[in-house]
């Protein structure tokens, strides 16, 4: 599968990364970070019980906030940054 916002009209790009990437697949809340639009390209694959996803990312914040934390979810993340 693969996810890019140059793919969205312009003006959903925010809102659909945060429902999608942020509530959804990831779950975290996100925010831009420097004035930039959030801004994600990146392609997965998925194997039982894991996803490996290659991308790049615009600069942005996450916080999987307490009501989030409460959906019993443990996932690991691990993200490597060059």
């Amino acid at each position: 599968m693969t996810v890019s916002t140059d793919d969205l009209p312009a003006q959903d790009r925010d809102a659909a990364i945060r429902d999608y990437y942020g509530k959804i697949a990831m779950r975290f809340e996100l925010e831009p970070v420097g004035g930039d639009p959030l801004a994600i390209h990146g392609s997965t694959i998925f194997l039982p019980d894991i996803r490996i996803t290659k991308g790049r990312v615009g600069a942005m914040a996450s916080d999987r906030s307490s009501r989030m934390r409460g959906d019993g979810n443990s996932d690991i993340l691990l993200s490597v940054c060059k």
